[in-house]
């Protein structure tokens, strides 16, 4: 089912909390992170406000999608860690082809070892002050980073987590439904 995140709940946690929910998707949260195993075509990564983590198999049919709602963000201080995890399907080359025309976007290409890993990995990997995580089938809002980032830093919050609509059809009829991290609305 296609998703799309909107920023709408604001959390303040403990850091032993933190840690445990910084792995769960549609969030930005403060993050200390190492820059490795990256493709730059620049040597050494600058450090971006904002990285984008983005666990990909096999998903070039939403790709595209994904990928350009995080470039087209209003925020623009950011990084885009692509990780793929082996996929069989045109995904590698999708992502080559987005890397060639903006610099935000890093690959890490890897054999496949699942989500969890990939998702790790991409973390470690990260250089930016916050970091969010958005599945590849997934897209995003454009103003999604900006609100994130304002809310943070506005309230001095240790994290912020957005909702999502998904989408799907019932009997031929398009439906969309909105979910928080309270349940569906």
């Amino acid at each position: 089912a296609k998703k799309y995140t909107s920023p709408l709940e604001v959390r303040q946690t403990s850091n032993s909390l933190h840690k445990a929910i910084c792995r769960s998707s549609r969030h930005f949260s403060p993050c200390k992170t190492q820059s490795s195993q990256l493709n730059h075509s620049e040597g050494i990564a600058s450090m971006a406000k904002v990285s984008i983590v983005i666990p990909i198999y096999n998903a070039e049919r939403f790709l595209p999608q994904c990928i350009e709602s995080i470039l087209a963000q209003s925020y623009k201080d950011i990084e885009v860690i692509a990780v793929n995890d082996g996929s069989t399907d045109s995904s590698l080359s999708i992502l080559q082809k987005y890397a060639m025309t903006d610099n935000r976007v890093k690959i890490i290409d890897k054999a496949n070892s699942g989500y969890g890993a990939s998702m790790n990995q991409g973390l470690s990997a990260a250089t930016g002050k916050y970091f969010g995580i958005v599945d590849s089938d997934d897209y995003i809002l454009p103003n999604m980073c900006s609100r994130l980032v304002e809310l943070a830093e506005k309230n001095n919050l240790d994290f912020v987590r957005g909702g999502y609509y998904k989408f799907y059809t019932v009997n031929g009829e398009d439906r969309q439904t909105y979910w928080s991290s309270m349940g569906a609305r």
